[in-house]
């Protein structure tokens, strides 16, 4: 799961937003990832300590998703943070060494997925496709709206009663 989700939700139609979305993601995964594992290995089973730094983390985060350019990292760092400092920092089921362990997995994998993304996007999308599939699909609305065009005019030429008005 922690590989094919990111994968997934990064694997875009064209090598740039690939590329792009990988990165700030990619980039936000390593912020989360790194402050989430401090506070597993600073403050585990600490729940005050570990609400501050989840607010404090929320803040900043919210900060940086306010500018479009690198908005989703700022997503991606406090997801992050939640799924892996915050889940594990406070599972009761966990001891020390098996609540870090899952927290570098579970950061690992991410990072592992987000690769593959990247590079699949690399591999099988060609640099014009982008450009292909934007002409392609202004072609089928402007044959879908004239379609829907001459069904109106033809609702519209009739007579209340159903018959048809001379042209």
């Amino acid at each position: 799961l922690w590989i094919c989700l990111p994968a997934l939700t990064c694997f875009l139609p064209t090598v740039g937003h690939a590329l792009g979305k990988g990165f700030r993601r990619m980039l936000g995964v390593t912020i989360g990832g790194l402050a989430a594992i401090l506070i597993v290995y600073v403050n585990p089973m600490n729940v005050p300590a570990v609400m501050v730094e989840l607010f404090i983390v929320a803040a900043l985060s919210k900060f940086f998703t306010m500018d479009p350019a690198i908005g989703y990292l700022g997503f991606q760092t406090i997801v992050t943070f939640c799924v892996v400092g915050v889940c594990n920092a406070l599972d009761p089921t966990l001891n020390d060494g098996d609540r870090m362990e899952a927290a570098l997995y579970r950061m690992l994998f991410t990072l592992i997925g987000l690769v593959i993304s990247i590079f699949l996007a690399l591999v099988t999308f060609p640099s014009y496709c982008g450009r292909r599939l934007a002409k392609q699909t202004s072609k089928e609305l402007s044959s879908a709206s004239s379609v829907v065009s001459t069904l109106i005019k033809g609702l519209a030429s009739r007579k209340h009663d159903g018959s048809k008005e001379p042209e």
